[in-house]
């Protein structure tokens, strides 16, 4: 069996076409376990992905505002 390996490249553009509008509008769900979710996924997506992101402009906003977030849950997972 043969398995195909992504690219970080092929995993971006993945994540850019599929998930990154409706995940990074979760930013402003107004349960905190959902943006807590959100923290966390951020912060592992973007370790296997490794700094891809790191320029992005919208990312980045979306970090900002959750490490402005009122519960401290969500800004500790920031």
């Amino acid at each position: 069996m043969c398995q195909a390996v992504m690219n970080k490249i092929e995993l971006k553009i993945i994540f850019e076409d599929h998930f990154k509008a409706e995940m990074l509008a979760m930013h402003k769900d107004r349960v905190p376990n959902v943006r807590l979710t959100l923290a966390k996924a951020i912060r592992s997506h973007f370790k296997l992905i490794g700094g891809a992101f790191i320029y992005d402009k919208a990312i980045i906003k979306v970090v900002k505002q959750l490490s402005e977030d009122v519960d401290k849950d969500v800004k500790f997972a920031v």
